[in-house]
């Protein structure tokens, strides 16, 4: 027997042994060799990552697993350590599962031609993240002697970390499950919940502490972070034992032997607020530092207290044991928000996105680039998706998989069907839109600002294809192919259903380049400016548009949500009306709702035309309450027209002839909501 009929032999044996004694694929020990022969080690064998070309694997005695390049090893190694790939990934395909929640490895069902092409590179796990194993993590219940936490509440956070049930409706109710679920059983987040710790004062003693403002611009009460010394003090003088827990290994000395798991909670209610509701105290789900709560970090048990997260959060055991980034903006206290609903957007038990799983190893894909046919995928399953990756433009691809309301997971948005993600990996969504977006939850109407809409998600219908040509367009966005035409052109999606369904054609590239849209927000005195459209000028009667160079300005007292909505860039751009809309309401006030529109120059303005947000009667009774005034220099001004009865939706005010002006007020006298879905100023 050679040694490659050995070696198959071995795998074979393996895999046999791995597929009646357990549900998913075990971890085995082997012993190999470097590549210069010098050095021989023995380690469990965990999985090979293809597209690094790196193994997983863990040392004996070893809390957390390891990577190395497969060039480090010697041949016979590293023909052993692929057929022990190959072995695992036939038990993990043979074996039944017992746990239904746990998705399958099975392959994508398609009826397509064309050849496998290679997938995106995945990144190398940052320091100090852990993807598999078991982590034993602790969370801390805090207790204020003026207000006891209950029974009740203490039975509710232990199910919300360690659930295996699901929910009546059937969702995922706790951290376990969640990522259980995510790493197809490979994470384990065992979270032993330690409380109520009795606190030395009442809420209000670390209320008066005070609060300081956060990265993203929020107030963080720093009485929060006095009251999780209080805590570990009282735990450190019980002789509470530390060491069982897992630590962060990082070769940077301020987060080596960090508790990589420390949930902390610690809920107050307290006096109202200018606005009458009543605050949280102390309660905050972000992750942060004691040090940026001015208390020094604290150790027991070799174990350092440093970092720790709020409360029992999905989303921030993504971002302390995984490293995944906020998908949503920086501005969201602020500026707009950046479309994109998953766990990493902040909601409590959200869908993740196929990114991130796809870096993690969580995902498997199938690359679609150079391929045709009809293609099917099973909706639910967040561990598969298809990939349209184009090797000559690696920092940007496309991930395609549904998004349902049914299932494990909650879909925040209105809507569901077929989900198409733009990724770029020079982005990054926290910074939107000082940055471009990292990860692009893609709307089928080409509007990405409203996740709740019911316009988000592809099917059959009104936005049953991606192409270049679509609203939505397939187009690259980013870098030396900014505009081209990216090849991906899919039509006829299915209905959503248990699977969805879609034909990818093979289409000829389009060489046209097109101008695609990024948010602009408005400028220091609060002038908006408007989106590039590349569509035809319009024109009437020898008059053509003058509006998409414009300017407008909302009122002071308008609530900051409408400032930064990502709509209001395409009020003067041209587009059609489907691309958006815009509902302004009252001042805080009561004064009438208004907008000033400033032309780049003094111009001969001929014809303003209004075209209503929809053709309800509500909207066309709102449209009739409307008057345009206009001006030279936005100070005085001089009424035109206001709108009279249009079946059609659409307002058009005509001037005489000859008349200038540079500035154009919409207002509703009425004092409604002015409600428009296009502006469109023609003249000379």
């Amino acid at each position: 027997m050679n040694r490659t009929e050995l070696l198959s032999l071995v795998a074979s044996v393996i895999a046999s042994l791995l597929i009646s004694t357990s549900t998913h694929a075990q971890t085995q020990h082997v012993k190999v060799t470097s590549a210069d022969g010098k050095k021989a080690i023995e380690f469990e064998f965990i999985r090979y990552i293809p597209a690094t070309q790196e193994v997983v694997y863990r040392r004996h005695g070893a809390p957390r697993p390891m990577t190395s390049k497969l060039s480090l090893f010697s041949e016979d190694s590293k023909a052993l350590i692929l057929e022990l790939q190959r072995a695992k990934e036939m038990a993990v395909v043979q074996a039944p599962i017992q746990d239904p929640t746990v998705a399958q490895r099975t392959p994508i069902a398609s009826n397509q031609t064309g050849s496998l092409s290679e997938l995106p590179a995945r990144n190398e796990p940052k320091e100090g993240s852990m993807h598999e194993g078991i982590i034993k993590g602790l969370a801390i219940i805090a207790d204020f002697p003026d207000q006891p936490i209950s029974e009740e509440r203490m039975a509710e956070l232990k199910r919300k970390y360690s659930a295996m049930e699901l929910t009546a409706d059937g969702k995922i109710q706790s951290i376990k499950k969640y990522y259980h679920v995510l790493s197809r059983g490979s994470l384990t987040i065992k979270t032993d919940v330690v409380g109520p710790i009795p606190l030395p004062h009442n809420a209000m003693h670390y209320y008066k502490l005070g609060a300081k403002t956060g990265a993203k611009g929020q107030q963080v009460s720093l009485g929060r972070y006095k009251a999780l010394e209080d805590c570990l003090n009282h735990l450190i003088a019980s002789g509470f034992d530390f060491s069982p827990y897992t630590k962060v290994q990082s070769s940077d000395p301020r987060r080596d032997n960090q508790l990589l798991f420390l949930s902390f909670v610690c809920q107050a209610r307290g006096q109202r607020s200018e606005t009458g509701r009543p605050d949280a105290l102390l309660f905050n789900a972000s992750t942060t530092s004691l040090r940026f709560g001015g208390i020094k970090p604290i150790e027991a048990d070799g174990v350092r207290f440093s970092t720790f997260f709020g409360g029992s959060s999905i989303h921030e055991v993504a971002h302390r044991v995984l490293e995944w980034p906020d998908l949503y903006g920086v501005g969201s206290q602020v500026g707009p928000q950046t479309g994109v609903s998953t766990i990493m957007s902040g909601v409590w038990n959200s869908t993740p996105d196929p990114y991130h799983m796809y870096q993690t190893g969580w995902l498997d894909a199938e690359n679609i680039y150079g391929k045709s046919g009809r293609f099917s995928i099973q909706c639910g399953d967040v561990n598969t998706a298809y990939a349209y990756y184009d090797p000559s433009n690696p920092d940007e691809y496309f991930f395609i998989q549904p998004m349902i309301k049914s299932g494990l997971f909650d879909n925040r948005t209105n809507d569901e069907g077929l989900a198409i993600w733009r990724i770029y990996t020079k982005g990054a969504n926290h910074v939107f839109p000082k940055e471009p977006l990292l990860v692009e939850m893609v709307h089928c109407d080409g509007v990405n600002a409203d996740v709740r809409g019911s316009n988000v998600f592809f099917k059959s219908g009104q936005y049953d294809a991606y192409t270049a040509d679509t609203v939505a367009s397939s187009r690259w966005m980013y870098g030396e192919k900014a505009g081209l035409d990216s090849g991906l052109e899919i039509s006829d999606i299915s209905k959503v259903g248990s699977t969805m369904s879609f034909t990818l054609h093979r289409s000829s590239l389009k060489t046209d380049r097109v101008v695609h849209f990024h948010y602009r927000p408005a400028d220091s005195e609060g002038w908006i400016p408007t989106a590039v459209c590349n569509l035809p000028v319009r024109t009437i009667g020898g008059f053509r548009e003058i509006n998409r160079d414009a300017v407008y300005k909302l009122p002071d007292g308008i609530e900051s949500t409408y400032r930064s909505s990502i709509l209001n860039n395409f009020l003067l751009s041209g587009h059609d009306n489907s691309l958006s809309s815009f509902s302004l309401p009252p001042k805080s006030d009561g004064e009438n709702p208004t907008i000033v529109i400033r032309l780049n120059e003094m111009r001969q303005v001929k014809h303003i035309e209004v075209v209503g947000k929809t053709r309800s009667n509500i909207d066309k009774r709102r449209m009739r309450n409307t008057i345009a005034s206009i001006s030279d220099d936005g100070t005085q001004w001089e009424t035109v027209g206001n709108v009279d009865a249009s079946e059609d939706g659409r307002w058009l005010v005509t001037l005489s002839d000859g008349v200038s002006a540079r500035f154009i007020k919409l207002e509703n006298e009425s004092g409604e909501k002015l409600t428009l879905g296009k502006v469109f100023i023609y003249g000379r």
